[in-house]
């Protein structure tokens, strides 16, 4: 799904971050030559995606900005259906919503519900309280289930924190909703599937820990 959508139009930022040597030319071999598909390196002591998603947002030059993590899976139709409607609702930032798979049945799951009728097309959120709370945890709570308008992030500034080691999308993520005019969801329509894989950091920390969620929690309290 990724390849495919390589072949579209867009800017594609990929960050090979703290990875064995090579492995960036692997994955130049994997793609080939592929219009506007820029792969960086970086290597830091920070353990979270925070580091390489800061340094694609800062290299970033689109107008929009969608966020992938090595074990996310985009619906390319999601993508084209939310650029349509931002341009043409002014949006901010659009949610759809989110699934998840694995080929173990002993993989610990994280709650990714969106908490609105999957019948309703595409609305605006209104922006009280109750409404925007919904967005806090599920789908609306996972990074690669939006696409994000880049000027909101550049003109207040909004990164994700390198020292939190857990839950920066989930702040990250509140940050863009305290600063969007317009936030437009679509809980008809599947944003990404998470792949689930026993390597993960949601799989570590629920094996020491046996409750990722309030693990994950915690460090934002």
């Amino acid at each position: 799904a990724v390849l495919e959508a390589m072949k579209r139009d867009w800017e594609w930022l990929i960050v090979v971050h703290n990875s064995a040597p090579g492995t960036a030319e692997r994955i130049r071999q994997l793609i080939g030559e592929q219009p506007g598909v820029h792969i960086m390196e970086k290597h830091d002591g920070v353990r979270s995606p925070s580091s390489p998603r800061n340094t694609g947002l800062r290299q970033a030059t689109g107008r929009y900005v969608y966020f992938l993590d090595d074990d996310d899976l985009p619906n390319p139709e999601f993508l084209d259906i939310a650029l349509i409607r931002m341009e043409s609702d002014a949006c901010d930032l659009l949610i759809g919503r989110a699934e998840q798979t694995s080929s173990s049945d002993l993989l610990a799951e994280m709650p990714m519900d969106l908490d609105f009728p999957e019948t309703e097309d595409s609305f605006i959120l209104p922006r009280d309280p109750e409404q925007l709370g919904k967005l806090l945890v599920g789908a609306g709570a996972f990074l690669s289930s939006r696409v994000i308008r880049r000027s909101l992030l550049t003109e207040h500034s909004v990164f994700f924190d390198e020292d939190l080691p857990l839950m920066e999308d989930h702040v990250f993520n509140a940050r863009c909703y305290a600063h969007a005019g317009r936030i437009c969801v679509m809980p008809g329509v599947t944003a990404y599937t998470y792949v689930q894989h026993d390597g993960s950091l949601l799989q570590r920390v629920s094996r020491e820990n046996g409750d990722p969620e309030k693990t994950f929690l915690e460090p934002i309290h």
